[in-house]
């Protein structure tokens, strides 16, 4: 599982959040644009299936041979999207927590630039609202 590990660190933080509440909300599907490697990079608000402009996903896929094998890995975890979802969630977290873990033991300074650290909130990610929080932000 190298691969998704690998290809979950290409995420910014904004986005590795929104997959997770995407995993959660039970709406990360392989047969979805905003699939596991569709969610880096997708122009709209996640959603379950495929959507207006469903080839961010292809276009990720053939310009990135880490994506290519992020989601063959996806797809061979599990040979239903329920199951891909429970065994992908804690990669999610797992990449989450090894973000926050870094800005713990970051500098005064350097802790100013993570995002997903809140010393008073050390086991949440703050300020993520579900899945349709960044509908304004686009990712090319």
């Amino acid at each position: 599982m190298n691969a998704i590990a690998e290809f979950l660190k290409t995420f910014p933080d904004d986005r590795v959040a929104a997959l997770l509440f995407h995993a959660r909300d039970g709406k990360l599907n392989y047969e979805s644009c905003c699939c596991l490697i569709g969610s880096l990079n997708a122009p709209h608000p996640l959603q379950e299936k495929y959507g207006d402009d469903d080839y961010h996903a292809v276009r990720l896929r053939e310009s990135s041979p880490l994506a290519a094998a992020a989601e063959q890995e996806f797809r061979m975890l599990s040979h239903c999207n329920k199951g891909r979802r429970e065994l992908v969630i804690p990669m999610i977290e797992a990449e989450i927590n090894r973000r926050m873990s870094v800005c713990r033991h970051a500098t005064r300074d350097e802790a100013m630039v993570c995002p997903l650290y809140r010393p008073e909130k050390a086991e949440q990610v703050d300020g993520y609202h579900g899945p349709n929080h960044f509908e304004a932000e686009h990712v090319n």
